[in-house]
């Protein structure tokens, strides 16, 4: 068994996507809540830096995008 190093408690339901930036301490997640979440996750500044509104379904899957700064 593992042990819960932390946890991410900002979406209202389930999350059912998640991504970790390639190349900055960056993830994002999406989830039922129909909201994209991205984080700063240096372990000394874990949080929520914004959120994307406006979705009008779930949030299944999320990904950042290989070249550009877009999610």
């Amino acid at each position: 068994m593992g042990t819960l190093v932390d946890r991410f408690d900002e979406h209202d339901g389930p999350v059912r996507g998640v991504a970790i930036h390639p190349t900055r301490p960056l993830l994002v997640t999406g989830g039922d809540d129909y909201k994209i979440k991205v984080w700063d996750i240096r372990p000394q500044n874990r949080k929520c830096l914004f959120t994307l509104n406006g979705h009008l379904d779930y949030v299944r899957t999320v990904q950042f995008h290989h070249e550009m700064p877009w999610i």
